[in-house]
């Protein structure tokens, strides 16, 4: 029988991103109402929340903290690096058999493979949960940097439509992809040698 999320997920979302996943350089962990303030002080960056759908622009400690107790449990992962929350990482359920990969970054911490590396493992962790899992994503056309992380995570593009920009308080054209094979094919540890 085949999985699909109808039946493998609940109101409050996805089991697997209710623990917590370790990678080389980080820990994704479940929000904890500590991490308001950081998570306020990076989402509240313009430069962050104008690349993303759903985050207000201002966004205040008490937007993070609202966030963190009604929405973020099962849906979504603090990203966190040495002792801090630097962003988020998570999946939302699109209908039955596919769910959207969504992400943030502190802008202090781009440009260092962050998300690439929390990508994989909440992909892997998600495709392990539901094998027949069909994992897409969209990125605003104005944010290049996001497209190189999804290709390197294995996503190809898929087209393009208009999307809410909550922060710009306007629609702007977004690129939609779909993961084409498990961001772990794409590790060089996974590879085997040539003959």
């Amino acid at each position: 029988m085949t999985e699909t999320l109808e039946r493998t997920t609940t109101s409050e979302g996805f089991p697997h991103l209710t623990e917590t996943l370790h990678t080389p350089r980080l820990k994704l962990r479940p929000f904890q109402v500590t991490d308001a303030p950081r998570v306020a002080m990076f989402a509240g960056d313009f430069d962050v929340s104008r690349m993303t759908a759903r985050i207000p622009h201002p966004y205040s400690e008490r937007d993070a903290r609202e966030f963190i107790a009604a929405g973020a449990v099962g849906k979504a992962l603090a990203i966190v690096h040495a002792n801090g929350v630097i962003g988020a990482i998570g999946l939302e359920a699109v209908d039955n058999s596919r769910a959207e990969l969504g992400y943030w970054l502190g802008r202090p911490f781009w440009g260092r493979g962050f998300v690439t590396e929390a990508g994989r493992a909440v992909i892997a962790a998600s495709l392990r949960w539901c094998p027949t899992l069909t994992v897409t994503a969209s990125h605003f056309e104005d944010n290049p940097a996001s497209g190189h992380v999804l290709a390197k995570l294995g996503f190809t593009q898929t087209g393009e439509r208009m999307m809410r920009s909550i922060a710009r308080d306007q629609d702007v054209r977004a690129l939609t992809y779909r993961l084409s094979r498990p961001a772990t094919e794409r590790s060089p540890s996974s590879r085997l040698p040539r003959p």
